[in-house]
């Protein structure tokens, strides 16, 4: 999944199987550099283009996903920082609101939509 910031500096995607995905953000600064996040998908940016907010899966020995949490990077810094903690809640497929203060997401254990708070400080 490629999701372009939205200052249409750089593009976040992930490549491999949801099971070990990694995550990569292209372009800025009119470098056109590709940036290694690290194990992650499921890219959602923050207003602004600076932060984005991603999902890191962890699966069992069967590739099936048992639990997830969600995570932000910081483009400009080039720091990831963990943003939830929740073992019986399997975080997925985040989607930010348009003020940047909420994050929408999937629960892939019990099937609902969450929506929680979420804090505008980078990691």
């Amino acid at each position: 999944s490629a999701a372009p910031s939205p200052d249409g500096a750089h593009v976040a995607y992930c490549t491999g199987q949801l099971r070990d995905p990694a995550l990569f953000v292209f372009g800025g600064a009119g470098e056109g550099k590709r940036t290694a996040v690290g194990k992650g998908a499921h890219p959602a940016w923050l207003p602004g283009g600076r932060l984005l907010v991603y999902t890191l899966p962890e699966a069992d020995g069967t590739g099936r996903v048992v639990s997830s949490e969600l995570y932000v990077f910081d483009v400009k810094e080039g720091l990831s920082g963990r943003l939830t903690d929740t073992p019986g809640i399997v975080e997925m497929q985040p989607a930010i609101s348009p003020d940047g203060r909420s994050v929408a997401f999937s629960d892939w254990k019990s099937g609902a939509i969450m929506v929680a708070p979420l804090m505008e400080a980078a990691p």
